[in-house]
């Protein structure tokens, strides 16, 4: 998988569908009902790879010429005819040196080779009875490859050397492979399809002093020559190639089990006493992923692996999963925010993926949507119903985003390139759409037809169909009017909700107003939550809709009603717009059943739109309103009150909200809601009342709350904290560089450039992003020498970066630089 997250570079993926080849095609705005370009993927048809051959099983003997950056492989394959008799086999290999090939232990010459496919002449017909083995010794040369990528992954040439030459100190020496979509066969022959399978051995040569990581169970090590070590990895499950993988480096392991299965956390050793930390709750989910589908881990270990410069977010390689040195973080990160949502996504994939895979890359939400659902179902389990919410919320938010410029259908044959696949709608959209049938199904008819559909499937490839037929067989349901829509056709619901007085009731006037051209109605069973002004009781029902209107109606007067909420659940794939009465706002933002009900009225009731019905600057009520948003449950609530104070005057501030602000400040237990108070606080004009407080967050566990500390005591040129500078020069948090970077720049210093350099080359790709505009206003300040030395830096991010919009905004900060040099 190509971890979509917001985490993994979030810029990229609102930039995604500049990746995509495709048609424009006019649709409905979903707001205004103006036209939109909206473009949807288009290409030749893209079915199922033929299979005339079935690889059954891949022994690999590799080794490397580590300076040259290159494989030195021996393979033999073990392959048998699908159905039809064959006489002729073509395996896939990208820029081989190929040094001779032998079938049935006997070499042959009876080859051609196109440097990606080797064609084989054999000396007889096969037919489906027989088995062959082909033994190819070749050498892999990646870097020889030409370049290749997409938002989802930066580079396909699939194995990779890191810092070969041991030249760079804050770097170690690595190698590790990514074979998704189309790489494994960079670095071995094979037959690259998702519906091929095989068992496989792996005999991996390499230096003492390298832990070598792969899929399935170490069967032993063994001593070579050259302080070399053999480690032997067998699987004897069968799984797709593009699923292999190696990481070899200097890692320490972490041990850990799930009912005796070794389940282990590989990570620099600098990082060994964070590492429990970072990935222990992994046995936690396996227990919870394998009772809720009643199908236990069907791998033989797990093994999470973390690498430096990653193509991607993570890749679910079966049993040995590598993630990107992003989830490298001490205790103080994890005071603030964790990463079980890329470990649970990775995990889960271990079922949906690689126990079951999909056919082909048209069918990849088969892969990918059930991951993501997957960071749904785990954060609701661990940390509540809200914190789920949360989540699925900001995947609706992205999959909505990319909407405006790019409509899919989630099962698309059509498409340019494969990488088209990747992108929100396959992960975000695939894993709402799976979680509302969650809700239309019901909880246990979910999970069952799940466990059907492993059941059946297990260690094959799949098609939509397949899943549907499982859903049905539980069901008892023909459930295409789900599937079809859903996962068929492009788009999503927009929904447009009025009510009104109805023969002493209310009326509900639902209206489906999503392009039906290229998208369809759909049918879709809506929570409708109300509360009525005489009884507190909260009433809830479930209401199907199907059609352009849906008239739906509540028995209870409009005039009585003190709360109405259609979509209480919020499984709607889409958006659902419904304008209601300040007085049925303040109702919600009260008696909200979740953090978004509450939210959404809270928006409502302060946006300055509302001023004239409601003067929000001057009327005790609505202060009121604010005042209890402080006290809310929900950070996010919290902190969007917080943020309201920065937007205007607010009558009474000193009086009715310091006292709140400052508790906030000194003790909110959610980091990053406490670093937002101090902010607020250190914005006033009597910010040295409050020194005490922000010396207390210096040292907080959380980097967040320390790093709005250290800006507040910096701006008050606390010379304590100023004497501690050099202290934090050594934190490489974001939080705290970047509070240091705005102090160097204010105090017009001259003496910290190596600092900041050091930052950016140390610094992940998403501190590069962040550091890039501060790095250049510092370097503006000093001398002419020291700005070629800045704008030579930003040259070289502009071509070697891998991401296009950090090497895009490089290219804009060092012409600045230059342009300075010339004045």
């Amino acid at each position: 998988m190509r971890f979509h997250q917001s985490r993994t570079l979030a810029f990229l993926l609102v930039l995604a569908s500049s990746f995509y080849s495709c048609k424009k095609q006019p649709a409905q705005s979903a707001d205004k009902g103006v036209q939109k370009t909206i473009q949807t993927s288009h290409g030749a048809y893209n079915p199922s790879i033929t299979q005339y051959w079935d690889l059954t099983h891949t022994k690999l003997e590799v080794s490397f010429d580590i300076p040259k950056q290159h494989l030195l492989g021996k393979a033999t394959l073990t392959l048998k005819p699908h159905f039809y008799p064959q006489q002729t086999l073509v395996l896939q290999a990208q820029g081989f040196d190929i040094h001779s090939i032998s079938v049935a232990g006997k070499p042959t010459t009876a080859y051609t080779y196109d440097s990606k496919n080797i064609t084989i002449t054999l000396n007889k017909v096969y037919t489906s009875m027989d088995s062959i083995e082909v033994y190819i010794d070749y050498t892999a040369k990646p870097n020889d490859l030409p370049k290749s990528g997409s938002a989802a992954i930066t580079e396909e040439k699939g194995l990779y050397f890191i810092d070969p030459l041991d030249t760079i100190p804050t770097k170690p020496t690595q190698i590790w492979t990514q074979g998704e979509t189309r790489s494994s066969s960079c670095w071995f022959p094979t037959l690259e399809a998702t519906n091929q399978r095989c068992t496989q051995e792996m005999y991996i040569t390499a230096d003492k002093k390298f832990q070598v990581i792969s899929n399935g169970e170490l069967v032993y090590k063994t001593e070579g020559p050259n302080n070399t070590l053999t480690w032997y990895w067998t699987m004897k499950k069968p799984h797709a190639p593009y699923l292999f993988m190696m990481a070899i480096g200097e890692y320490a392991k972490v041990a850990d089990t799930w009912k005796d299965m070794e389940v282990s956390y590989y990570v620099e050793p600098a990082y060994e006493k964070y590492a429990r930390n970072i990935f222990g709750e992994t046995p936690a989910m396996i227990e919870f992923f394998s009772t809720k589908l009643n199908y236990p881990y069907p791998w033989p270990k797990y093994s999470q692996v973390v690498v430096r410069d990653y193509v991607s977010g993570a890749m679910e390689n079966t049993s040995a999963s590598i993630f990107m040195e992003a989830l490298q973080v001490d205790d103080r990160y994890l005071a603030d925010d964790n990463w079980e949502s890329i470990i649970a996504h990775e995990l889960f994939h271990h079922w949906f993926g690689d126990l079951v895979t999909c056919e082909s890359w048209a069918n990849l939400p088969l892969n990918e949507s059930f991951a993501n659902v997957s960071e749904i179902l785990w954060i609701e389990h661990k940390h509540g119903y809200d914190a789920g919410l949360k989540h699925a919320q900001k995947d609706m938010e992205g999959y909505l985003s990319e909407s405006e410029t790019l409509q899919n259908p989630l099962i698309r044959y059509h498409y340019t390139d494969v990488e088209e696949m990747f992108d929100l709608h396959s992960y975000n959209k695939g894993g709402l759409t799976l979680n509302m049938l969650r809700n239309v199904v019901g909880e246990e008819a979910f999970y069952q037809s799940l466990h059907l559909y492993l059941t059946r499937n297990a260690y094959s490839a799949v098609e939509i169909d397949e899943l549907r037929m499982a859903f049905e067989d539980v069901t008892g349901e023909d459930l295409h009017w789900f599937f079809d829509p859903w996962f068929m056709k492009r788009g999503h619901a927009i929904l447009s909700v009025e009510h009104e007085p109805k023969n002493k009731n209310t009326q509900l006037l639902i209206t489906q107003l999503q392009d039906t051209l290229q998208g369809t109605l759909y049918r879709i069973p809506l929570q409708i939550d109300y509360r009525t002004k005489k009884d507190t009781t909260l009433h809830s029902g479930r209401y199907w809709i199907s059609k352009y209107r849906d008239t739906i109606i509540l028995p209870v007067p409009v005039e009585q009603l003190s709360y109405l909420v259609v979509d209480s659940k919020h499984i709607v794939v889409g958006t659902v717009t419904h304008n209601k009465s300040l007085e049925l706002m303040k109702g919600q933002f009260l008696y909200g059943t979740d953090y978004l009900i509450r939210q959404q009225a809270f928006e409502a009731l302060v946006k300055p739109e509302s001023a004239k019905d409601n003067p929000y600057l001057t009327n005790p009520e609505n202060l009121n309103y604010l005042n209890k948003a402080l006290s809310d449950a929900s950070p996010e609530i919290r902190m969007q009150a917080l943020i309201e104070f920065t937007k205007r005057p607010v009558p009474n501030f000193e009086t009715m909200f310091v006292s709140k602000i400052i508790t906030m400040a000194e003790s909110d237990v959610h980091g990053e809601t406490r670093s937002v108070a101090i902010y607020l606080l250190s914005s006033l004009d009597n910010s040295t009342d409050y020194i005490q407080i922000y010396k207390k967050g210096l040292d907080a566990p959380s980097y967040q709350v320390a790093g709005a500390s250290l800006k507040a005591l910096l701006l008050l040129n606390d010379a304590a904290t100023i004497e501690r500078a050099p202290e934090f020069e050594s934190f490489n948090n974001l939080n705290i560089v970047a509070a240091l970077a705005a102090y160097y720049i204010q105090i017009n210093d001259q003496s910290h450039y190596q600092w900041f350099e050091n930052k950016l080359k140390q610094g992940s790709d998403q501190d590069v992003y962040n550091l890039l505009g501060l790095f250049t206003k510092y370097v503006l300040q000093l001398s002419n020498e020291d700005k070629v030395r800045g704008s030579n830096l930003l040259k070289k991010i502009s071509t070697e970066n891998q991401h296009e919009i950090i090497r895009q905004n490089a290219k804009t900060y060092y012409q600045y630089i230059d342009k300075s040099l010339k004045n």
